[in-house]
This record gives C-alpha cells, structure tokens and sequence, in this order.
C-alpha cells in the first residue's frame, strides 16, 4: 500500500504543472483529470474548452490526439495529474459584471449572451471568448523549396487519364488530371469534377501543402474516412459520436471527406473559409448539408481539417504517422487511448505510398513513426 501510494505521489507532483488563467478558465500542458469523462468528440485544441461548455455538466475536460474528453467532478488545479501531450482546463471563468453576461458566459458581436462559439467566437466583444491553445514551444517549419517530381509511374489495372499541361503557376506543377489520376488509384470511380475542385483548394490554400507528399498524406487521408464519398457519418461506424442530447448534435453530424463533426468545428470551419454554412441548419431540415452537396464546400472543409496536422513539425518534415495521430490516433495508433482499430492505421500509410508512387515521389522512409 505504501509503495502505491508513493507512485501515486510521484506521478502527479513530480512535474510541476504551470497553470495559464484566462477567460477560458485554467488550463495547462501536460496534466489530466483521470476518469469522470462524460462526453467526446473530435475538435480542435483551441475549441475543447468550447465542446465542455455545450455538454451539460462538464466541469473539466482534457485533449489529446484531436479529441476533446469533457469530464465532471468539480475538481480543482490540486486534483490534476501529470501526463505529457495531453492539454487539460478547468471550466471556471472569472465573471465579469461589467460585460453585462453572466459568469461563464460571452457577449456576442450582436450584443446577445451565450456560451457556443457562436457568441464566444469571431466578433466576441467581452466575457469567455475563445483563446488558443498553442502547443508549448511550438517548433517553426523549415523553408522549403520543392522541386516538380517525376511524371505519375503508369498503372496497369487502372490506366490513368493522360496528363494535360498544368496550369500556370500550379503547386509543384501538379495539374488537375495529375490529381484525377492520384485519386483513381485509390477510387477508380471518381470523376474529374472532383480532382478539379481539389485543384483548386489545393491553389487557394498552397500554405497547407509545403511537400508535395503533403498531398499524398491528404489524400490516404480521406480515402479512410470516407472513400471520397461526401455524406458519411464517421461516427455512426465506431461509436464515437458526441455524447450529446440529438437535438443538438444531429444539424452537425459528419459531413465531407474528412468529415467535419460538431457544432464548434461548423463555427471554426466558417470562419476559416469566410462563407455561412450553418445559420439555416435545423433538427430536421438537413439544411447543413450543403457542406457535402457542393463539392468546393466538400474539399474546402477538408482543407481545414488537415489544417489541423500541417502545423505539427513532424508533419511537416514528412511524418505520416504524426499527421495520423492528429486525425484519429486515440483509435488507430498504438499508443491511443483506445486503440481499438490498429488495421485501420495500417491502410492509410498502405493508402500513401500508392499515391506516393502515382505521383512519381519518392518512396515513405517513415512508415508510422509517431503513431506508435
């Protein structure tokens, strides 16, 4: 008993924990809350504080690996423990009477209170707006200057459409049709409105892709989630829904390739791509779906969410395995929460080295560093 007790101590005092305080509450770098998870769901680091206040009760939460664990308890700084990688808050915002919104709460650009991030997010005027949650020391990405790759190697089972000129000024000389055949060789049944519209995002956002294998990451990617298919609850396949009351969840299940989930991740995607996709989004109207009804929509959302794996330096140096973590580690690495669904990791980096090779790049030395 001594001897538990003794690693029980050295475990949560050993590491001091440096406690931020802002309108969000406390928060810190590596420490949790064991147990009294309530809810989850998939978001940014940035938005968990955001995803705990939509769920009734939560009164801690903790992130890791894109998943955002709301927990209750009531539990103070002196009840976290130490546990490196994991971003853990305390949901106990100073109130300030001179905002005119309760405590806890934000006063939208309209001048109403609330708590979602339609009223703590862009145009917050005061009370608990939304702040970042940074990594600690965040390593800034190397320069790179890439060179064209190689023409895409020739597939024999499904021959690839024959490359047209690429269009002046393209990311590393890819062309529509050099995405059209990248695609095919992991859904022959894709048509070329879709590798067009990836074109034009991947032009758009050419910040997100420093490494053409970038995009071959992006690609495996989605071709696990969804088969570049655009309506497709993720959740609905592995029981990872938000544990939230339906009225409030369903306007917001699983959309696009990548598919983006929940209201917070809508609000953050709107802002990130400066267009209204939720105002007329209702219980039963299915209104949201346009998100996967329009294909730019469809890849503009995906775009955003591999945002979300381009700022790790891993990433950026050519990681697979680290991007993976950042998608869905908690199920499909070996070193997740859950790891429930290691097979699935194994497609993907399978589904990455087939476009490597379509796209004439050279061969992952990697495999799943990162993610293991």
């Amino acid at each position: 008993m001594f001897k538990n007790t003794l690693v029980a101590a050295l475990f949560s005092s050993a590491v001091a924990i440096n406690w931020t305080r802002d309108k969000n509450g406390d928060w810190a770098h590596d420490c949790d809350f064991p147990g009294r998870d309530i809810a989850s769901g998939r978001t940014t680091g940035e938005l968990c504080s955001a995803f705990c206040q939509s769920v009734k009760g939560c009164t801690q939460y903790a992130y890791l690996n894109g998943i955002c664990w709301a927990k209750n308890g009531n539990l103070g700084r002196e009840n976290a423990v130490v546990k490196k990688g994991v971003v853990c808050g305390i949901n106990n915002p100073p109130s300030n009477p001179s905002c005119g919104c309760a405590a806890g709460q934000c006063m939208s650009q309209w001048g109403y209170c609330g708590t979602t991030a339609d009223y703590c997010g862009v145009g917050c005027k005061c009370g608990n707006c939304l702040t970042s949650l940074t990594p600690a020391n965040p390593i800034p990405p190397t320069p790179v200057t890439p060179n064209p790759p190689a023409n895409p190697q020739p597939n024999t089972v499904n021959p690839p459409t024959p490359p047209q000129p690429p269009s002046s000024g393209s990311l590393f000389g890819f062309s529509a049709d050099t995405y059209l055949n990248a695609i095919k060789s992991l859904n022959p049944s894709v048509g070329r409105d879709v590798a067009q519209a990836l074109f034009d995002q991947v032009q758009k956002h050419k910040d997100l892709f420093p490494k053409p294998l970038h995009i071959a990451m992006l690609l495996a990617h989605i071709m696990q989630e969804t088969s570049f298919s655009a309506v497709r609850e993720y959740c609905a396949q592995d029981g990872t829904c938000l544990n939230i009351p339906a009225s409030r969840y369903q306007p917001y299940i699983g959309r696009g390739y990548m598919q983006l989930t929940g209201q917070a991740n809508y609000n953050r995607f709107q802002q990130f791509a400066g267009i209204d996709v939720t105002s007329s989004c209702g219980i039963t109207s299915g209104a949201c779906d346009k998100l996967a009804s329009d294909i730019n929509l469809n890849w503009s959302s995906s775009m955003f969410v591999w945002s979300w794996s381009i700022t790790d330096p891993h990433v950026q140096q050519g990681y697979f395995g680290y991007s993976l973590q950042i998608q869905n580690g908690a199920y499909e690495c070996s070193n997740g929460q859950f790891a429930s669904n290691l097979q699935a990791g194994q497609t993907r980096l399978k589904y990455y080295h087939t476009v490597l090779a379509t796209l004439g790049l050279p061969a992952d030395q990697f495999g799943l560093q990162g993610c293991q």
